[in-house]
């Protein structure tokens, strides 16, 4: 499937989601709440501290129980901001025009985090490697015309230009890859995983 920057391709279970953010914000609201009571019984005992009617230890259990609180706050903040970025990101958006290759998961499915969802080729220019022998490499240069030939549309030519050319021969074959790109703006679009064949003007 073509898809356009900016295509909603899935949508995640937003109601969870919600709940999550709710919970995350009642905590909030609990550990700002814990945290101002502490404050004002840490300031009770510098009081009675200094009037000499409690002692060193219950001042600083006080004082000790504010910063916890204090980082408690912190945490639950945290959380709260990590629940509404997953409910902000519910919605996967398509970040570039391209065209859905693989879908992994179906409507309905269950998923976690990082679970791939679908896989999305950038297909307006695409790269078509061919591999040179030893003698045709030195007759290679960056930039010369090139005519591609796929079998799924009989008689059509692409063309394109050489754009890399390897400075190491492939191991195994001891061919030389070369990328050639290729605008795909016409009707018969090239897709990932074509086999054609490539002719490089000037060869």
């Amino acid at each position: 499937d073509l898809v356009e920057k900016g295509d909603l391709l899935a949508r995640l279970d937003e109601e969870r989601l919600g709940i999550a953010r709710d919970l995350a914000r009642a905590e909030v609201q609990m550990a700002r709440a814990n945290l101002e009571k502490s404050k004002r019984d840490a300031q009770r005992q510098v009081n009675l501290h200094q009037d000499q009617v409690t002692s060193e230890f219950s001042l600083e259990q006080a004082e000790l129980k504010a910063r916890i609180d204090e980082g408690q706050l912190k945490v639950t903040q945290a959380r709260l901001a990590v629940a509404e970025r997953d409910l902000a990101d519910a919605s996967i958006i398509s970040p570039v025009d391209g065209e859905i290759t693989r879908r992994h998961v179906e409507v309905g499915e269950l998923v976690e985090a990082r679970t791939p969802l679908f896989d999305l080729a950038k297909i307006d220019r695409v790269k078509v490697v061919v591999h040179a022998s030893e003698l045709e490499i030195t007759r290679l240069r960056k930039g010369q015309e090139a005519e591609i030939r796929v079998d799924g549309y009989p008689g059509v030519v692409f063309t394109g230009s050489v754009d890399t050319i390897s400075a190491q021969a492939d191991a195994r074959t001891r061919a030389f890859p070369v990328e050639i790109v290729v605008a795909n703006d016409r009707p018969e679009r090239l897709l990932p995983g074509f086999i054609g064949r490539a002719r490089i003007r000037g060869r």
